[in-house]
């Protein structure tokens, strides 16, 4: 995910409480080798909680079975619970272990794993990666350190799980009075500009994603969570509590998914309308922006501050195999005289993530190159990219090109605005 950053293994000092904490639990053991293990346990779960509170995370120590007294040996508990979200499990890795033992870890509440390096002292630990929960059913009993996914995972979907339980809360609807608005002459030269590029094979996202559906049905559930989007029959009661979400919450992260949904759901909806075009005027992240004016062209397309996207297919042959890969573009009015580019990559078909290394770039007529980003793999080499993305902007007049390449083999698609 080229949006988020990258986290390396992070590093936790073990500070008398923590040890304190682990003797205690350890000392009410039966056997020697119990207490141990419950100790190394605990000092897991403590580093572990201490790195998501420092991400403002809550976590409560004396919640889960590994802080009982009986249980904690008896079930050789690891787990750490997240208040209203479920439970991690904190996995000791000793010197020299290679895999972890996932055996007796599933649970229905279970968010995933997290692996705790633990060097010969005690006295810091590193925490090395993160596991999914349903990536764990599929590998089974045992993980290879070298398959953990960046700790980023972790956060991205304990953010996931914090915005499940945010529109779950009961809220008034804030009215908004639908603002005014009128479609200006850039708004439209940007549809018309598209028009004009129909002929030349580029199509409507919502038309491309059908193919993906078709080819794949699977990838239904990649591209968009139904489960975790209201349903029909209750969107409009759903929407009210969105609306102050998006007024009152402070994480990005958080916005942005309401916002996303927000588009699924606010088709023709006023409300919604004046709530996306007031946040659209206020939030200043980039990201968040060009989500807004998304959203606002699935329910407004007439919009004249929506983003107005199209999509392609990219066939880089023997290099993709039989697949292709979708490219995205969309065009936002950012002033009078310019306009702002975004710019996706996603796979298609069965693929679910992007073939490694591949390369989206932004060139000048010239053949100079603005910005440039690359399909990202993990220490096997294996790909782990489900979407690259790059924004620019440019003067109305602009000549620009987008290149799509993989190994020696590259598509360019031209643009005049």
């Amino acid at each position: 995910m080229t949006s988020s950053t990258i986290l390396p293994p992070f590093a936790v000092s073990l500070e008398l409480t923590a040890h304190r904490w682990a003797e205690h639990l350890a000392a009410q053991q039966t056997s020697p080798a119990k207490g141990k293990r419950v100790y190394l346990n605990s000092l897991a779960i403590f580093a572990v909680s201490r790195f998501l509170e420092s991400m403002g995370i809550e976590t409560d120590l004396q919640a889960g079975d590994s802080a009982n007294l009986a249980l904690c040996g008896l079930l050789n508990a690891t787990d750490l619970v997240l208040p209203g979200m479920g439970n991690i499990e904190c996995l000791p890795v000793l010197p020299g272990e290679q895999f972890l033992n996932l055996m007796g870890k599933f649970r229905e509440d279970l968010i995933g794993y997290v692996a705790v390096q633990f060097p010969e002292r005690l006295d810091a630990v590193q925490l090395l990666g993160f596991i999914k929960n349903n990536r764990a059913e599929e590998l089974l009993e045992q993980v290879a350190i070298a398959d953990l996914l960046p700790l980023d995972y972790l956060i991205e979907q304990l953010n996931e799980l914090e915005f499940k339980k945010a529109i779950e809360q009961p809220s008034i609807l804030q009215e908004f009075p639908l603002q005014a608005t009128i479609i200006d002459e850039l708004s439209q030269r940007l549809r018309n500009f598209w028009g004009e590029m129909t002929q030349a094979g580029w199509q409507t996202v919502e038309a491309i994603e059908s193919l993906w559906i078709a080819a794949s049905p699977t990838r239904l559930g990649l591209r968009s969570k139904d489960s975790d989007r209201p349903q029909s029959s209750n969107s409009q009661e759903v929407i009210p509590a969105l609306i102050v979400l998006l007024q009152t919450n402070s994480d990005e992260l958080i916005r942005r998914q309401t916002v996303n949904l927000l588009g699924e759901i606010g088709t023709d909806n006023p409300e919604v309308i004046a709530a996306l075009t007031e946040f659209l005027h206020s939030t200043n992240d980039p990201e968040t922006r060009w989500q807004t004016a998304i959203a606002l062209g699935k329910i407004a397309p007439n919009h004249p501050e929506a983003a107005v996207r199209k999509a392609k297919l990219i066939d880089l042959g023997m290099q993709l195999g039989t697949a292709s890969v979708s490219l995205i573009v969309g065009l936002m009015p950012k002033s009078e005289n310019e306009v702002e580019v975004f710019i996706q990559v996603l796979p298609t078909g069965d693929r679910q993530v992007l073939p490694p290394h591949l390369k989206l770039t932004i060139l000048s007529s010239e053949g100079d190159i603005f910005r440039e980003v690359e399909a990202r793999t993990n220490s096997q080499g294996i790909g782990i990219d489900d979407c690259i993305q790059l924004r620019y902007s440019f003067s109305i007049g602009s000549r620009f090109h987008i290149r799509i390449s993989l190994q020696n083999t590259s598509v360019t698609e031209h643009f005049a605005i």
